[in-house]
């Protein structure tokens, strides 16, 4: 089974925001997004209340 698109995405920006050590501007500017991009990728699918 493939990995989804979503899922794929969802790792290369977390991946981005660690080698950043969490400089979520960095990440940004690195893969060229912006930084409400990454949060907003980040964010969604998550349910309210859950822990980050």
């Amino acid at each position: 089974m493939q990995p989804r698109l979503r899922d794929v995405e969802t790792a290369l920006i977390r991946k981005a925001v660690a080698d950043a050590r969490g400089n979520v501007a960095e990440a940004a500017r690195t893969l060229g997004i912006s930084r409400a991009t990454v949060y907003r990728k980040l964010w969604r699918g998550r349910p309210a209340g859950a822990p980050d």
